[in-house]
């Protein structure tokens, strides 16, 4: 079950036991509060002002927003006083009209003004947001002018996007002009269903008015049996309005609410009574209303009819079309394409009509020689735009996004001698417009990509699918011989004769996502605040852009959630590389165990945003081949799916990359690959059959509803008494081939392999190979595949630890460390990093423990895992062995000691995808079996959803914490436990705590870093069932009112980016601070020492300073303590806003046995504060009441990111209030010092400074900062 599927049914189990999914409703959501919108030319009843404002009176609405059209400028006025007799609120008007001044100033109203934000153009990113200020100023003027409130309205494009809209409004603000604000539209965000929550919480600040729509997931096909090209539902018909609601009651927002009629065609009344009815029915619970049963029961029927009538054409079509929706591809293509003779034929379906839909495009769209083939915003008219012809832009009157299959084309015919030409449009084979054009004469031409699917500048993609296109070049004279043809089928093999000298197969490639989940840019990037003290706290994106990524050696797989053109993202998705010069790449979908797609070429692509581990990397070079879309392994038997189904490990062999399987208690194995045969790529693929009398079929690949199936050979090897029959599956255009010894079948076109539990089958193993390609290669790959041997003959089989994977990675990289000299108590040693390597492998060291034989595993998040070993004293022979690769973003490393002596320890590591356990069969140094250990977690691969920091408990347990916000896992700490290797979430309300920490009794703590719903750093003893504060990922019915309290908050300029914590246990040299806890600064590269104490009623609160040492490497994440040389190890890497000066770093905190008198205890004991030293202190100066400095503030918890420092005395004050300390003294064996504070009481940040003398004269300076959260 995915992540959205999960949510779904979360929110529709609230309703249907019919449990109100609010206790009260919201102020804001009562009827009598809600704005009327889409009312005034939306409304088949064509009403005049006096019975639109009965209407909304009848209904009970009391306020409106005012849409219009040309023809109602004469009633503008009439629309205003009939409001006024009937009490609605004339909430606000749409654009901009001369007479509304006057008639605004004559009324005395100041309605809010909604606004689309202006075209800005295809200039840098990070400058468009200033154009956009540039262009709405005079009407930002005028808004003000007349006292109105001006709210830029999403409507699709640049301008419709939340994190562009929040952009202006920043810029306005910081100009003065605050009382512009956003007006959010769910009917134009449909893009932004599933991260409408990061959406809302950036949005918040600025939200004039917000819009409701009943919500469906317009990347349907179709949604209940009906296509989805239109957008406007009734709240409470849709599938995602329910969460969305709830999302927004949470986030606390309380301005106003609008609903639509927007049904031009329907009796406007209807249609807001729906709305409201179904609001009311979402918000209270209870019986659905009437409307919304006969709805559904009509859509049941018509589904039912659809199917009935056309169930394979449809499904078919979208199977093999390249999914627009998901981004655009951007292909090196020669000039001949650039201006004029050439014709472009597409099949395409557009599912909406709102914006520009994109076919296919060449050139930056400023360029002379720039062309474009479309569907027109709002009508869907089919269009062609090139802006060196004049008219530049073509429009036919045939709109062809309807939600239907058609034939597209234009034939673009240039004579260069003449300067004349014509544009011919045509829809189905038909003409639908045709027009001569004149050779523009100024020439301003730049070179660019042919992109299909999308400009290449962003500005617009497709709302579709496209399930073909070809471009060819018109020869100008009938004797030219050459000609220049391309087409693309989208199964990654091209129909085309040649593009100049290459294939466009052969030419470079590229998928490009068009939603750059820029939100979540917006959201994890800290914001720049006026107490920055050094440059790192004010870097940006720009900073971050690192592509060395791409030129790491990441070892035979790649775990990733990884993108596949037309099949969206696979979230746990195995990328196994390519075996020789033969060889082709191919992805395993560990959650289905399908072959999900196989390409030739490069292997994937690495977005450099963020060091390369923020955005979801791509299928980089020519997609051959791709599996099936939603199919799973089903019983064979009665076609039902498979009681379970998991990955039970990745093991190498050989060159082998094998998979281990559980299938419904069967063991199988497959080392699956594939290989280009000339220019077709082969799969194959080889399973034992199950041992039990189960049968399984496996899916393969999609066929045709129409393709002819023909048995072309079936024979045996001379070697071998198994049959291998070769199938063909084929059309006009397209062929499959398929050669197995097993069972197979071609179900509603999937085509599905036998794996046959019979005593009576052939083989003990299945064997399939399979392949597709244009019908013209059919007859030259059939001779070429007849060559290939039997799949049955190649082992499948393991013989013994020594054909596990032989050494991948050579011998190990000696370092030399560097012990520190200084003469402190203590100091930092560094075990040098081999940063330079022969696999340019990056080491951003992200997780470490110790093996029992004192050697270090350290992961880093690049994906791989490093032993360490000659960690001594002197540091002076270090070596480095490469253990484990391709591993999917491990942020934690935990090594658990086996009970049974001759059993070695356990190295576990956490990665993105899963918990895996790494075994070295072979005792080579190097990983042969990556074994699944736990792969509960929900993932979806949305971007800084990272899993971060492997814990275990005194019991074995195993805690970790996910970062994002998609349920069920989203912003939790989550548990494993050790007997059963079940998932659960341990608490919530987290939203990006990078590290944990587990004490030896078992006290589970976290840390969470400043930002959204998080005003400071915070520190936390985690209790189970525990909110840590991050709204947006409380998870819990109801919601949340207050959050559970921190053991202590951090103020940003002692930690700015939280690490993990941990403690030291059993050492000596460590005098009094044995058994302190570390916390570790990932944003200042420092360790922290806290001093907790636990209340009387079981709260905690605590004190902590920062230890005297030099920054780390790298930002501080994990600690592991050896009580072999009683040192606290250090690992961390570079990353945003950081102190980090290296990738990553491996060092040790070492007490060198000089004494020291720190504070090493903290107590609140009523209006007294008590602090424990190492050593004694010097009496006459510890007393003096003015050694003593303090001072105290609160911060607020909302959405905005962190939080100002506001007075306890008068909180709406920003800044500190000093604290008076009346007296001082210390206890008799002068280690303790008290400071008695009048009325002293919880306050959310003290700060606690004093300069004094220990009692050997030595000058202290002590600078705590706590949190008090109760009085003793």
């Amino acid at each position: 079950m995915n992540d959205m599927t999960y949510s779904k049914l979360l929110f529709l189990t609230l309703i249907f036991v019919a449990m109100p999914l609010h206790a009260q409703t919201p102020e804001n959501f009562k009827r009598e509060n809600l704005v009327a919108w889409c009312i005034v030319p939306f409304d088949a009843k064509k009403r005049d002002a006096h019975d639109r404002a009965s209407m909304l009176k009848e209904l009970g609405l009391r306020r409106s927003a005012y849409d219009w059209r040309q023809e109602h400028v004469p009633f503008f006025e009439d629309e205003i006083e009939q409001y006024k007799a009937f009490g609605i609120e004339y909430f606000a008007f749409w654009g901009q009209h001369d007479q509304t001044s006057a008639l605004f100033e004559k009324h005395r109203l100041q309605p809010q003004l909604w606004q689309m934000i202006p075209d800005v153009g295809t200039g840098e990113p990070e400058e468009l947001p200033a154009i956009a200020v540039e262009k709405l100023m005079p009407v930002v003027e005028k808004a003000a002018s007349q006292g109105c409130r001006l709210g830029l309205y999403n409507h699709g494009g640049w301008g419709g996007e939340p994190e562009n809209m929040v952009a202006v409004c920043k810029l306005l603000h910081a100009a003065g002009h605050t009382h512009v604000g956003i007006v959010y539209n769910m009917h134009h965000g449909h893009g932004h269903i599933a991260d409408f929550a990061e959406s809302l919480e950036i949005m918040q600040p600025y939200l004039h008015c917000l819009n409701i729509n009943g919500m469906v997931d317009l990347n349907s096909p179709t949604y209940r049996g009906k296509s989805v090209s239109h957008k406007i539902l009734p709240v409470g018909a849709g599938d995602h309005e329910t969460e969305m609601i709830q999302t927004i009651i949470v986030s606390g927002y309380n301005g106003p609410i609008g609903i639509l009629g927007h049904v031009a065609e329907r009796d406007v009344a209807e249609v807001l009574k729906e709305n409201i009815e179904g609001l009311e029915w979402i918000l209270g619970g209870g019986e659905k209303p009437k409307w919304l049963q006969e709805r559904e029961q009509s859509e049941a029927e018509m589904e039912t009819e659809v199917k009935a009538d056309q169930p394979l054409v449809e499904i078919e079509a979208d199977n093999n079309a390249f999914d627009a929706r998901t981004g655009f591809l951007s292909i090196e293509a020669p000039q001949q394409f650039n201006q004029g003779n050439f014709q472009i034929e597409c099949r395409a379906k557009f599912l909406d009509r709102s914006n520009f839909n994109i076919l296919l495009a060449k050139n930056p769209k400023s360029s002379f020689n720039h062309w474009e083939f479309y569907s027109y915003a709002a009508t869907g008219n089919l269009s062609f735009y090139a802006p060196g012809v004049i008219p530049s832009e073509i429009k036919s009157e045939f709109s062809v996004a309807d939600g239907k299959w058609h034939d597209l084309a234009v034939k673009f015919e240039l004579d260069s001698d003449t300067g004349t030409g014509t544009v011919t449009l045509l829809v189905d084979d038909d003409e639908v417009r045709t027009q001569n054009v004149d050779l523009r004469k100024e020439k301003k031409s730049s070179e660019g990509p042919l992109t299909i699917g999308g400009l290449a500048s962003r500005q617009f993609g497709c709302n579709g699918l496209i399930d073909f296109a070809r471009i060819s070049s018109l020869a100008e004279h009938e004797t030219d011989s050459k000609r220049l043809d391309a087409a693309w089928t989208f199964d990654g093999v091209s129909e085309s004769d040649q593009i100049g000298d290459e294939s466009p197969s052969q030419r470079k490639t590229s998928f490009v996502p068009t939603h750059l989940d820029s939100d979540y840019l917006s959201k994890w990037t800290p914001k720049h605040r006026k107490d920055s003290r050094f440059p790192y706290e004010n870097e940006t994106d720009a900073d971050w852009v690192d592509d060395r990524f791409s030129r790491m050696d990441t070892g035979p797989f790649f775990c990733q959630s990884i993108r596949v053109p037309g099949r969206g993202v696979v979230p746990k998705a195995i990328a196994v590389k390519a075996q020789g010069n033969d060889g082709a790449h191919l992805i395993l979908d560990s959650e289905t165990l399908n072959i999900k797609a196989a390409w030739s070429g490069e292997f994937v692509a690495l977005p450099p945003t963020r060091f390369g581990i923020l955005q979801t990397p791509s299928v980089a070079g020519a997609l051959e081949l791709t599996g099936p879309k939603n199919a799973t392994w089903m019983n064979a038997g009665d076609w039902t799916p498979v009681d379970s189904l998991h990955l039970s490990a990745i093991t190498l062999q050989g060159h082998k990359t094998g998979f281990s399987y559980d299938v419904a208690g069967e063991s199988l194995t497959e080392y699956p690959s594939a290989k280009m045969l000339g220019d077709v790529c082969v799969v194959t693929r080889k399973f034992p059959n199950p041992s039990s009398k189960k049968s399984f079929a496996v899916p393969l690949f999609e066929v045709s509803g129409n393709m002819e199936n023909v048995d072309v050979v079936a024979g045996s090897d001379a070697e071998s008494e198994i049959n291998e029959t070769t199938h063909v599956f084929k059309d006009n255009k397209t062929a499959f081939v398929l050669r197995t010894n097993s069972g197979w079948k071609n179900r509603d076109g999937q085509v599905w392999l036998t794996l046959s539990g019979d005593e009576n089958r052939q083989s003990n193993f299945a064997a399939v190979r399979y392949a597709k390609m244009p019908l013209d290669k059919l007859p030259d790959f059939l001779k070429a595949f007849g060559g290939m041997p039997d799949v049955a003959l190649e082992s499948n089989e393991r013989i013994g630890t020594e054909d596990f994977a032989q050494k991948r990675w050579g011998d190990p990289i000696a370092t030399e460390g560097i012990r520190s000299d200084a003469d402190k108590p203590f100091v930092i040693d560094t075990i040098t990093v081999p940063y330079q390597n022969q696999f340019n492998a990056l080491m951003f060291t992200s997780g470490l423990d110790f093996l029992p034989d004192g050697r270090a595993a350290v992961c880093t998040v690049h994906g791989d895992v490093w032993l360490v070993s000659g960690i001594d004293d002197d540091l002076k022979n270090i070596s480095w062995q490469r253990f484990a690769t391709g591993l999917y973003q491990p942020l934690g490393l935990k090594i658990i000691d086996s009970d049974e002596p001759s059993k070695p320890a356990s190295i576990f590591v956490l990665c993105r995808d899963r918990i895996l356990e790494l075994r070295d069969l072979n005792t080579d140094g190097e990983a042969d079996v990556y074994a699944n250990y736990c792969d509960e977690l929900k993932i979806t691969g949305q971007n800084h959803g990272y899993a971060m920091s492997l814990e275990s408990d005194p019991e074995g347990n195993f805690y970790f914490i996910k970062s994002g916000s998609t349920p069920p896992h989203g912003g939790s700490m989550l548990k494993v436990d050790h007997e059963t290797r079940k998932l659960s979430v341990f608490a919530t309300g987290y939203r990006h705590a990078n590290g944990l920490g587990v004490s030896p009794t078992g006290m589970v703590t976290s840390a969470d870093n400043e930002g959204n719903w998080v005003p400071s750093t915070r520190i936390d003893a985690v209790q189970e069932g525990g909110f840590y504060g991050h709204m947006p990922t409380h998870w819990q019915t109801p919601p949340p009112t207050t959050y559970d309290l921190p053991m202590m908050w951090m103020p940003r300029s002692m930690d700015n980016s939280a690490g993990g914590q941990a403690w030291i246990n059993g050492g000596d040299q460590w005098g009094r601070l044995d058994g302190a806890m570390i916390h570790f600064s990932f944003g200042r590269c420092s360790a922290n020492v806290v001093m907790p104490q636990k209340t009387e009623d079981g709260t905690y609160q605590a004190a902590a300073y920062k230890l005297d040492l030099p920054n780390f490497l790298s930002g501080a994440m994990r600690g592991r303590f050896r009580a072999k040389d009683q040192c606290m190890y250090v690992c961390g890497l570079d990353g945003w806003q950081t102190a980090a000066i290296r990738d990553g770093c491996l060092q040790r905190i070492r007490a060198t046995g000089i004494k020291f008198c720190l504070p090493v205890g903290f107590n609140v004991d009523g209006n007294e504060i008590e602090i424990a030293f190492s050593q004694p202190l010097d009496p006459k100066s510890a007393n003096e009441v003015d050694k003593w400095k303090v001072d105290q503030w609160n911060y607020r918890w909302t959405a905005d990111y962190g939080s100002e420092h506001y007075s306890v005395s008068d909180p709406d004050r920003i800044g500190h209030d000093p604290v008076v300390v009346q007296s001082v003294k210390l206890n008799e064996d002068k280690t303790k010092v008290s400071l008695l504070i009048e009325n002293l009481k919880p306050v959310m940040q003290m700060n606690i400074r004093g300069e004094f003398k220990s009692a050997t004269g030595e000058p202290l300076t002590v600078n705590l900062f706590n949190t008090i959260n109760r009085m003793n």
